[in-house]
């Protein structure tokens, strides 16, 4: 079993979409973390490579696809809407400042929703692929999702997924535990990719 723990800061606004995202990658037993820096704006999407101390542009193509995926994927009312289906399947509570919603569901209720998700934010060509879709099954999902009470602004969104995929034969299992906070709503200011990046980012080959 390996543990792969990661730590994303991410500024984020939404009109016009664009982003600038730091994260912190590290594996049980490795002596050294491993840092990803990335700008996604009209102007394209840069990545540093650490390795190569060089900073690289995504062909247009990739871009797009990231911009779909961007889209849903970073704005919380979005992740919210998917699951208006399963509103009564939630347990409500609250304290002085939140409401506390939460949602633990079997597998078997949910293959067919997290699939759809994920056909929706794999870049176009993966989607196709319905091979990858036909062998993950979703054993298990938990969310809690906390809401400002003074805002209705999301401010925690956790989840937890326990899933299998059959690949090549083999089942590998996965356990997902990702834990969100969101701050800062209409603070971010615009977000721009510095010039030296767009004077020395190389682009990279599909």
């Amino acid at each position: 079993m390996t543990n792969i723990d990661s730590v994303i800061d991410m500024d984020v606004t939404t009109d016009p979409m664009a982003f600038y995202q730091k994260m912190t990658m590290s594996m049980a037993g490795a002596e050294e973390s491993y840092d990803i820096e990335s700008y996604f704006t009209e102007e394209g999407m840069f990545l540093y490579d650490a390795a190569g101390q060089q900073w690289m542009k995504f062909p247009k193509e990739m871009s797009d696809d990231l911009l779909q995926m961007s889209s849903q994927q970073t704005n919380p009312g979005e992740e919210l809407k998917k699951l208006q289906e399963f509103v009564d399947d939630f347990t409500f509570e609250q304290d002085a400042k939140s409401y506390i919603l939460k949602l633990k569901a079997d597998g078997e209720k949910f293959n067919d929703f997290v699939k759809e998700t994920a056909a929706e934010t794999l870049p176009p060509e993966l989607a196709a692929n319905g091979e990858i879709l036909d062998n993950m099954n979703i054993k298990g999902v938990e969310y809690e999702i906390v809401i400002d009470k003074e805002t209705f602004y999301p401010s925690v969104l956790n989840m937890i997924m326990d899933m299998e995929i059959t690949a090549e034969g083999q089942k590998i299992s996965m356990k997902q535990n990702m834990n969100g906070q969101y701050s800062n709503y209409n603070k971010v200011e615009a977000i721009t990719v510095p010039q030296e990046v767009l004077d020395t980012a190389v682009e990279m080959e599909m």
